[in-house]
């Protein structure tokens, strides 16, 4: 099974029908495997169908999207296909977010119908209350037809809206076509040489672009897709996975590939990984120094620059071997059908060597924001060049080197990119103006070196008081957690320019050991509890821990909370699974589950689960409550 390239030719089609000709061609393969289910191209294909001839009967004629809200698992691939097949657009909502923010993009997309499997139901019927408005995956009829649909939508029509941060203090939709996501596989399996042979890993969300990218990448060229859930796994037995499944692509953000070698005791062998892709954040050298340690001199590093309104519009494919131009590694060289040009504040281009705004032009950008007219026109605007392409203004900054390569170095506004994901901090904000006790609000992030962290500044109403803990459990019902600040600060007053805004660059830097976010102090009194506190102080970089801390309080996040479990594993011989530090994330909690599974002898992360809890539906609900 040679590599066979993307022909141009190919993106005049729908995303569906670029699929079922993988079915015909690889219809035995496995394209979709976890550790519950494999899933072939035919099968997959046939659940896909069926899935759509039950969107037909119960799905409006004039909607034309669907969202689908689901796990990190094969049924929501087999959601994808299914709305595309029957001729929709599909809108991916992912489990873990807070219902409010869920039920904010519902309104906005004025649906009747969302599909979803039976451990999200009750979560779904929370979010659309009337049964006959979700189709439930795992109760569709075997009896539907599991042939192909004679319907072929347009290169044009709608494809998917994904769902990014908002500088208007709302997500907005990312609008994509058939023929714009077509391009992006085109480019990214030319320039990687994906095929039938290759083997993806899925960790990012479905919900987001980087997700979308790697099950397009693996389906559309007959690969198979292996999705890995770091929220469920966490980062212990990520690297057992990789060589057990022969993974060949790895694709995450920097931030979890630095905590995943974290793992790593050096005597690993990753002989099948030939591509390892790292986006969405800053690369450094570090990082690069790194993938060197740890993987085969044969094995690629591609660092890329994207949005969700393109994906990736610059690429660096590297070796070994390469020789770096700085401390920064370079986001690369331009990309097949998009041109980036730097501007200054006056809109001309900058010499190469000097900083301007990128501002990107293609025919294959996104449409624009679903319901946003006024935030479309701002961001979009005609090339006065030529008429088939359209420009973006991303709001990256960064220069070119003599040779056309281009380095990033930050962003213009106040978006930040947290562990891959877009956050503009106006939405974090514009959530906090919203709390009763908040007069002022000013939010920031922070960099230590090996991850940004959100620092949030509180002026309080006079006579009211704050605590980190209230303002954490206000933001987790309506933010993600990448979202929420990992420490507060009581201010009197935000600083001010001369001309009265938000100073931000005068808003005081802090350490989480000096501002106060925990009970009050209770030392460790057991063994265990003392392992616990020294591990969680090493992590989260504090001096003191208490037993009654909360370890999400005290600023850690769920990458942390990873390399935590991971301590445990080693330390004490003890398998959590990851999910068990969200359910009971104080120190004296965690410790009692610990002695509990060491007392009855129980090493396997499915032991504790059954102590823990005991259907799907419920550890989907405790998740969201606790993180």
């Amino acid at each position: 099974m040679n590599f066979q390239p993307f022909e141009k030719s190919e993106i005049e089609q729908s995303i569906n029908r670029r699929f079922e000709s993988q079915v015909a061609r690889y219809p035995h393969h496995i394209a979709v495997k976890t550790s519950e289910c494999e899933l072939t191209y035919d099968t997959l294909n046939q659940a896909a169908n069926r899935l759509a001839h039950q969107i037909l009967q119960q799905c409006p004629p004039e909607q034309e999207l669907v969202p689908i809200l689901f796990e990190h698992g094969a049924s929501m691939v087999v959601a994808i296909l299914g709305v595309l097949k029957a001729g929709k657009g599909w809108v991916p909502l992912a489990a873990s977010y807070p219902q409010v923010r869920l039920e904010n993009i519902l309104s906005e997309l004025n649906v009747s119908l969302l599909i979803t499997n039976q451990r999200n139901l009750t979560f779904a019927q929370m979010l659309l209350p009337n049964r006959e408005q979700i189709i439930n995956i795992d109760e569709i009829d075997p009896h539907l037809s599991g042939d192909n649909l004679d319907i072929s939508a347009s290169p044009d029509a709608i494809a998917c809206v994904l769902y990014t941060s908002g500088s208007t203090g709302k997500p907005k939709g990312v609008i994509h076509n058939h023929r714009n996501l077509l391009h992006l596989i085109r480019r990214g399996t030319n320039a990687l040489k994906i095929s039938a042979n290759d083997i993806v890993s899925l960790l990012p969300s479905y919900s987001h672009m980087a997700g979308t990218n790697d099950i397009l990448r693996a389906l559309l060229n007959g690969a198979m897709l292996l999705p890995y859930d770091l929220n469920e796994r966490g980062l212990v037995d990520l690297a057992t996975w990789l060589i057990a499944e022969k993974i060949t692509i790895y694709h995450s953000v920097p931030t979890v590939f630095r905590h995943f070698t974290h793992t790593l005791k050096g005597d690993e062998n990753f002989p099948y990984l030939r591509v390892i892709h790292l986006g969405g954040e800053t690369l450094s050298r570090q990082d690069f120094d790194l993938f060197k340690q740890y993987f085969f001199d044969n094995c690629l590093l591609l660092n890329n620059l994207g949005c969700t309104e393109l994906s990736s519009y610059r690429q660096y494919l590297i070796s070994s071997k390469t020789k770096l131009p700085s401390n920064i590694i370079p986001v690369g060289y331009a990309t097949e059908d998009v041109d980036v040009l730097l501007l200054d504040e006056n809109g001309k281009e900058v010499a190469t060597g000097c900083t301007g705004e990128v501002v990107l032009k293609s025919p294959y950008l996104a449409l624009g924001y679903w319901q946003q007219a006024e935030q479309t026109n701002a961001a979009f605007f005609p090339d006065p060049e030529f008429l088939d392409r359209r420009c973006y203004k991303t709001g990256d900054v960064g220069y070119f080197l003599p040779d056309g390569c281009l380095v990033h170095v930050g962003r213009k506004d106040f978006q930040v990119q947290i562990r891959g994901y877009r956050v503009e901090i106006a939405e974090i904000e514009a959530v906090l103006f919203e709390h009763p006790k908040v007069k002022e609000a000013a939010v920031k992030h922070q960099d230590n070196g090996e991850e940004k962290k959100l620092v949030g500044y509180i002026v309080p109403l006079e006579g009211e008081h704050l605590s980190n803990k209230e303002l954490h459990n206000y933001l987790k019902q309506h933010l993600p957690d990448y979202m929420i600040p990992a420490l507060f600060v009581m201010l009197a007053a935000l600083p001010l320019t001369p001309n009265g805004k938000v100073n931000r660059l005068a808003l005081p830097d802090t350490k989480q050991e000096t501002v106060s976010t925990r009970e009050d102090y209770v030392a460790p009194r057991t063994n265990i509890e003392k392992t616990l506190v020294s591990i969680w102080s090493q992590i989260l970089n504090l001096q003191q821990v208490g037993i009654y801390d909360n370890f999400f309080l005290l600023g850690g996040d769920s990458l942390q909370a990873m390399r935590v479990v991971s301590q445990v594993r080693s330390t004490l011989n003890i398998e959590l699974p990851l999910r068990s530090l969200f359910e009971f994330p104080t120190v004296i909690e965690w410790a009692k589950q610990i002695d509990r599974v060491a007392w009855f002898g129980q090493k396997k992360p499915d032991s504790v689960e059954s102590i823990a809890v005991e259907n799907w539906e419920e550890i989907e609900l405790l998740k969201r409550e606790s993180s």
